[in-house]
């Protein structure tokens, strides 16, 4: 008769195969029909990296192709020597060269789409080929995915004034807000798997099976649990919160618009929607924070409409912009900076709404 702890061996061997076929029919079964979500951004590209001051920094000189978590497009990436996707620049400004530093977050980075059809460089371009064009346009495009107000004043304290630009241009979107609400620690590059805050509270094992199982991603997403889309639910419902980070705002464009005058520079915000539905309201409190301080907005709400018939401007999935999107923010853009009565050919910066 066989040994009652082999048989107990026997059966808990059986129960572990059985059980680890179960898991990869269910892996293989959410893999098969896509119903986990994409992973997040920051945990996929690998393309931040620490900094003692920037909640974390775009590596330099990385090229690389990359498909959207989405599914619905692949992006080239190409980043210069100092760690921004944009051609190399020199610190000193050239003679006869008017300069913008470009500061935002993704959509000023130019998420969806490849360098040539972010909305700085079409800009650029289309500066540099006006016919009463009296000086050469040079865009600094240093636009961070993830970075709220916060988070571009330090970039511009710390390195974009370098570059001694004439107009510092800040993109601002809905997700602004939301950022300003969690602060600049709620997204840090640790070592290894760990790139943002959740990450390291998750910690590495849960970390490590959202990074390679999808089932894990799909039961993770429906739980719940200290998810970005769970918080940004809540702060919708939270006026007190939505009070505070406007607050916040505030304080941090006051910073860089005297930043930007301390350098010599003129500043403006460029206003995108990441929709064309949206309220008014993130663009009315935009209006009433940069008036108050003096601060002139470039809306390009109107441009986005009047594209629309030309082809879609966003990203269904995604999110952000298209090329078309993207090039409609531009011509936005053009209107009031590219004339050579615009924003960036005046000595003082004027407090106006801008919709060209």
């Amino acid at each position: 008769m066989e040994p009652m702890h082999r048989r107990l061996s026997r059966s808990i061997a059986y129960v572990v195969v059985l059980a680890v076929l179960a898991l990869l029919a269910i892996e293989a079964a959410v893999r098969i029909t896509g119903m986990a979500p994409p992973l997040p951004k920051l945990y996929r590209d690998s393309v931040f990296i620490p900094h003692p001051i920037l909640p974390y920094h775009l590596a330099p000189s990385v090229e690389k192709t990359v498909p959207a978590g989405s599914g619905e497009f692949t992006q080239h990436m190409q980043h210069n020597a100092a760690g921004f996707r944009d051609v190399e620049h020199a610190l000193a400004k050239p003679e006869n060269t008017l300069r913008i530093l470009g500061v935002g977050d993704s959509f000023t980075y130019g998420a969806g789409v490849d360098y040539a059809d972010t909305y700085l460089a079409v800009l650029e371009q289309s500066m540099n080929d006006a016919p009463s064009a009296t000086h050469t346009v040079e865009i600094i495009k240093v636009g961070i995915g993830g970075f709220g107000t916060h988070a571009q004043r330090l970039l511009v304290e710390h390195e974009g004034v370098a570059y001694e630009p004439d107009l510092i241009l800040v993109g601002f979107n809905e997700t602004d807000i939301f950022e300003a609400h969690l602060g600049i620690e709620a997204t840090r590059v640790y070592p290894g798997f760990l790139k943002n805050a959740q990450a390291k509270r998750l910690g590495y094992t849960r970390t490590w099976l959202i990074l390679h199982s999808h089932a894990a991603r799909l039961i993770h997403r429906r739980l719940g649990v200290d998810t970005s889309r769970e918080k940004w639910r809540a702060f919708g419902r939270d006026e007190g919160a939505k009070r505070a980070a406007w607050e916040k705002i505030t304080e941090e464009l006051g910073l860089i618009r005297a930043a930007a005058a301390e350098a010599g520079a003129v500043m403006a915000v460029c206003y995108i929607p990441m929709k064309l539905d949206d309220d008014d309201r993130t663009r009315t409190d935009l209006l009433r924070v940069c008036e108050a301080q003096g601060i002139p907005v470039i809306d390009t709400t109107k441009a986005l409409k009047a594209a629309r018939e030309d082809g879609a401007l966003y990203w269904k999935k995604d999110g952000h912009c298209t090329a078309r999107g993207y090039r409609a923010i531009a011509e936005a853009l053009y209107g009031a900076l590219g004339k050579p009565d615009g924003l960036l050919y005046r000595q003082q910066p004027v407090s106006q709404f801008i919709n060209p």
